[in-house]
């Protein structure tokens, strides 16, 4: 691990710990946080696992069907268990795309496609992500009071940032267009070993590119309709976490929740965005809706509980030990 990494971890972790002390001490009743937390409705938790089980091993099989066009064929619940061992890399190894670049490893290291299990990760991040967009767009819409921060524009702008990295995937003359430019940049490097392992895999991934393009239209519809489920998934099992902590928002609320959330887990600044997701929710959640800190905090616990302690440390990690020998 090198020294520079080590410390970007570091960073993060001090950085988390620092916020969650800020949080405790400046907005936390110790009274009224275990009160809050003696009322939390349990009979849901089961369902909450399930629903994030289910939403996982849609996105496994999503994984699957999108590696076939490139004569990859993995079985989908090896993909599962791929995706929570990279959740649980994600939480442990420094860097901000660890466990992406575990997924990548562990789904290409027996078949050497290496270009194309990128290419394909890549292709899904931006399709889930654009998917999500509208459900955000429709909570902000039918929210009156996100209405005066004019968050659909930025919202929309971001949609339509998505749209033209996807376009290559779709339509050939951009992605050359693109492999052009790319290509044209890395000729100006003045070192040459360098400038040519790029422009290799410059070209390996933008093979991958076109073949991704060139998927069967039946599948690029059943990879759209099934990240389309996966959104719902997110939105029902993030409405169900509201009302487990009695947090009662309308279900629409959950819509742009969820999207806020995936994008404050995507920043590389905290450790699986512990820390500013709790800061987040009690600023949003007490301002929008009068909710009390606590009951923010909790819900922010709740989430990561399942989605990462659960899934990541506990299964992730068992799989993360098991896997290799199997």
């Amino acid at each position: 691990m090198q020294l520079k990494q080590k410390i970007l971890f570091i960073l993060k972790l001090c950085l988390s710990i620092s916020i969650i002390a800020y949080v405790l001490y400046n907005y936390i009743d110790v009274d009224k946080f275990f009160l809050s937390l003696q009322n939390i409705n349990i009979l849901i938790l089961p369902l909450l696992i399930i629903l994030h089980y289910l939403r996982r091993f849609i996105v496994a099989y999503q994984i699957k069907i999108t590696l076939i066009p490139f004569q990859i064929h993995i079985l989908t619940y090896n993909v599962f268990k791929i995706h929570l061992i990279a959740t649980f890399y994600g939480l442990v190894l420094p860097g901000s795309i660890a466990g992406g670049g575990v997924s990548w490893y562990l789904l290409s290291k027996d078949n050497g496609r290496r270009a194309e299990v990128a290419s394909v990760l890549v292709y899904l991040q931006i399709l889930n992500l654009m998917t999500l967009l509208p459900f955000a767009l429709i909570g902000i819409y039918f929210e009156p009071q996100l209405k005066l921060y004019n968050i659909e524009t930025y919202v929309f702008i971001l949609s339509l940032l998505l749209i033209c990295m996807l376009l290559p995937f779709f339509i050939r003359p951009i992605a050359k267009l693109f492999e052009s430019l790319f290509n044209t940049l890395i000729s100006l490097i003045p070192s040459n070993s360098l400038s040519k392992r790029l422009s290799e895999a410059n070209r390996n991934v933008w093979n991958a590119i076109h073949i991704t393009g060139k998927m069967p239209f039946f599948l690029q519809t059943q990879v759209i309709i099934i990240s389309f489920v996966s959104q719902v998934l997110v939105i029902i099992a993030m409405y169900l976490a509201l009302i487990t902590v009695n947090i009662e928002v309308p279900i629409l609320t959950a819509t742009w929740l969820v999207a806020l959330l995936t994008i404050i887990t995507m920043l590389p600044i905290t450790i699986a965005g512990i820390g500013v997701r709790d800061i987040s929710l009690i600023f949003i959640l007490n301002k929008f809706y009068a909710i009390p800190p606590e009951s923010a905090v909790i819900l922010s616990t709740l989430l990561l509980s399942i989605g990462m302690i659960f899934f990541g440390v506990i299964l992730g990690g068992y799989y993360a030990v098991t896997f290799g020998k199997k």
